[in-house]
């Protein structure tokens, strides 16, 4: 397979959409396209509005009393994360927020699903 790790992230993506209404938190979820070959102008222009080495490939922007938001990052085989993304996943460690590396859908989404369990936990129940 050519891009082993797409797959796996693009199955992730697809049981998440799959689970929103279960999940509600879940609607809230994005992918961060850091990776792959970009020409030298759209790079530019990425840099310039922000993009950064290193960042995960995707974030639940949802805080629980144990963590201030949940990031993924997909890694296929034997695959290790750069030093860019280590100094990045230690930086969102150091500020308080939970991030794991996964090589499988599955395993991303039982952390999810924990995750958003100790979320749900937390939040207030709104009564209109």
């Amino acid at each position: 397979m050519k891009h082993p790790e797409s797959a796996i992230q693009r199955a992730f993506i697809q049981w998440c959409r799959l689970n929103e209404t279960r999940y509600p938190a879940l609607k809230l979820a994005y992918s961060i396209p850091n990776g792959g070959k970009r020409g030298i102008i759209t790079a530019s222009i990425l840099k310039a509005e922000g993009a950064r080495p290193g960042v995960p490939d995707w974030c639940l922007p949802a805080a629980t009393e144990y963590a201030t938001g949940l990031w993924i990052e997909f890694k296929a085989g034997k695959g290790k994360p750069s030093p860019a993304q280590a100094e990045y996943i230690a930086l969102l460690r150091k500020y308080g927020h939970q991030v794991h590396i996964c090589d499988d859908w599955e395993a991303a989404s039982k952390i999810v699903v924990e995750y958003v369990k100790c979320h749900d936990r937390k939040s207030p129940k709104v009564v209109i």
